[in-house]
């Protein structure tokens, strides 16, 4: 598990707020079930590499026991994109935690060896479980799938006490008909024949001038 250092801060307010970016702090809030609000602040530089690659995952704050917490929102700066301000979440022992993980399909389907195009319409399953439960990802082979299949939510396999929380029956995955290439295809020939039918009439329109002229 990340462990992310954090100092505590007692003063709150814009201007104080203000300050700390500038000294390449982020302040951050720290609350849970019946918890006061906790307020502390971490560098931007220990925070980087968390939000880049560890986003969805559990993490402690503080050394020592500290606290076992998971990110529920990030506000970003709307001009340069950064991270300006961060919820926390603190998950106490034994209870359940509602989060999203990704989701990774292994393999080439053979729909699209045979021209197909695949469609992932889910990337992320959310999930309730344990923490020491949750797995980092869900993955699934997807290479029998042919033209026209699909794989649904109750086709994935999770570990013993995770409970899936999107409906079984939605698909995820699909290998869909080459309709793009077809539809271009038809295009193209009607295109020909328009252009067939304008040339005979031209030639019709020459031959009758020149029937007229004799």
């Amino acid at each position: 598990m990340k462990t992310l250092k954090i100092e505590k801060r007692d003063k709150t307010g814009k201007s104080e707020t203000k300050r700390l970016r500038k000294d390449g702090k982020i302040p951050v809030i720290i609350y849970g079930h019946g918890e006061k609000t906790g307020h502390a602040m971490v560098s931007k530089k220990d925070l980087k590499s968390y939000l880049h690659e560890h986003k969805e995952e559990i993490i402690k704050l503080g050394a020592g026991k500290g606290k076992n917490v998971v990110v529920k929102e990030i506000q970003y700066d709307p001009i340069t994109g950064k991270p300006i301000h961060i919820d926390f979440m603190h998950i106490h022992k034994g209870e359940k935690l509602k989060i999203s993980i990704p989701l990774i399909l292994d393999g080439t389907p053979v729909g699209v060896k045979e021209g197909g195009i695949l469609e992932q319409w889910v990337r992320e399953v959310a999930i309730e479980s344990l923490p020491k439960d949750i797995p980092d990802e869900i993955r699934i082979d997807v290479g029998r799938l042919k033209i026209g299949e699909s794989l649904h939510i109750k086709d994935l396999s999770v570990g013993e006490g995770v409970d899936i929380l999107l409906p079984p029956e939605e698909a995820f995955v699909s290998v869909m008909p080459p309709r793009r290439e077809e539809k271009r295809v038809v295009v193209e020939e009607e295109e020909v024949e328009e252009e067939e039918v304008e040339r005979a009439a031209e030639e019709a329109k020459e031959k009758v001038e020149e029937e007229t002229e004799k």
